[in-house]
């Protein structure tokens, strides 16, 4: 994109083992993620604005009593086993902001790399190496990311909530929930962004570095 080039590797838990014994060894045996999504490259520029990582939905949502509520407790969910930083939106009329759910990416990701110019990027598909250390001090900082652009960038976010192959969030304090019950037939999106200056998260203001459709 204009603001990012790199590439982007998204891995979901097969279903039996020995459909893909390679990236089970790796990254799903032993966790209960269901999807890993790892990126690597580099800001072709310094963001002025702040970075998110997360997911938007093409449609504005048409939420029932019943599905409006179950959304407001999912949320209430996220806010408090996440980091501070999180901006959701249902919508609205004008098409404006496109529904979605996303936090600083800085605080968000569960691995972060910053390889210096002339070091090697770490190789992708496997876990990444961030310390420990280095991983409490950036989820628990004030700071919401230095991004440089000399810098080549490999991070990495997973879940076990939510099933994309069923469509649905599951492992919830409560029933299994399919995804189509919010958003009907729309499509999700994988999205890491730049909230541009004065945009609000406007969806034709982000300055997205990365988007990942899936229908």
């Amino acid at each position: 994109t204009e603001l990012f080039v790199g590439r982007c590797l998204l891995l979901l838990r097969p279903a039996r083992r020995e459909e893909d014994v390679f990236y089970s060894e790796r990254l799903f045996d032993g966790r209960s993620r269901g999807l890993e999504m790892q990126v690597q490259g580099r800001f072709k520029r310094r963001p002025s604005g702040t970075v998110y990582l997360g997911g938007e939905v093409t449609e504005r949502m048409q939420l029932g009593l019943v599905t409006r509520g179950l959304s407001k407790l999912i949320l209430q969910l996220l806010v408090k086993f996440n980091p501070p930083g999180m901006h959701y939106s249902f919508g609205d009329r004008e098409g404006r902001m496109l529904p979605h759910i996303v936090l600083p990416l800085w605080r968000a990701v569960d691995r972060l790399v910053a390889s210096p110019p002339g070091t090697a990027p770490p190789e992708l598909g496997v876990p990444l190496d961030e310390s420990e250390a280095a991983r409490s001090a950036r989820k628990g900082g004030a700071s919401l990311g230095e991004w440089d652009p000399s810098f080549t960038y490999s991070f990495s976010f997973n879940t076990g909530y939510i099933d994309l192959p069923h469509w649905k969030l599951h492992r919830l304090p409560m029933r299994d929930v399919y995804l189509s019950s919010f958003w009907s037939d729309s499509d999700l999106r994988l999205v890491v962004y730049e909230d541009a200056p004065g945009g609000g998260h406007a969806w034709r203001a982000n300055r997205y570095a990365l988007c990942v459709r899936i229908t």
